[in-house]
């Protein structure tokens, strides 16, 4: 990545679509903890909640997201709108010429995927999905035992994912477990983290079918 500032090479401007979202505080705590990050600006179409947090940020607040990135011009564009929404948002960054970094899934359907991966590639810029499971110690350690062949040879892989979502987390917000706003229920929005993670381990398969 290129950045605006002659004195700092890890110095990169970012502007966050989808301010107002629910994960929008854990990317800024990253970014506020990542050296030379600086966050210029938020955008959402929720105008009390992303104006709020722009204040506390003290940075520039937009409703669109268009003309946050033509005004501000940013390096990163950080995408936290739900799933629907990814790739003409994407789109929209690489026109303006940020980089991308979205929440997962990277889209509803692979053809919408297909489209944002080949804009990435003739805007020249990088598209990187977010998948911050794969950090935590303890898959990093297990991922460890795989590479060295610890383990043995793999030959069948389970995956259990214990995690809890009360009725409470569906009502946090309007487009949770509903086709128009997530693109299905579980599998398009905790699911991917596990799959994630088994392909990180093992590979990706040679087969699916449901």
């Amino acid at each position: 990545m290129q950045s605006h500032s002659d004195s700092d090479s890890t110095a990169l401007r970012y502007a966050i679509i989808g301010g107002a979202a629910g994960i929008a505080p854990s990317h800024i705590r990253a970014l506020q903890q990542l050296p030379g990050a600086q966050i210029v600006g938020l955008s959402d179409i929720n105008a009390e909640g992303g104006a709020a947090r722009a204040t506390e940020l003290d940075c520039a607040f937009f409703v669109d997201h268009r003309e946050m990135l033509a005004d501000l011009k940013p390096d990163v564009a950080v995408i936290c709108a739900p799933h629907p929404f990814h790739p003409p948002l994407a789109l929209d960054a690489f026109a303006a010429g940020a980089h991308v970094l979205v929440e997962k899934p990277i889209a509803v359907s692979v053809g919408e995927a297909d489209t944002m991966i080949e804009a990435a590639d003739r805007a020249g810029r990088l598209l990187v999905v977010s998948f911050q499971q794969r950090f935590r110690p303890a898959v990093e350690y297990i991922r460890r035992l795989i590479d060295a062949g610890e383990l043995g040879t793999l030959v069948r892989v389970l995956c259990v994912e214990p995690w809890y979502r009360p009725a409470a987390y569906y009502r946090s917000a309007s487009w949770r477990g509903t086709w128009k706003g997530e693109g299905g229920g579980v599998l398009m929005n905790q699911a991917p983290h596990t799959l994630d993670l088994l392909c990180a381990f093992v590979g990706l398969p040679h087969k699916v079918w449901g």
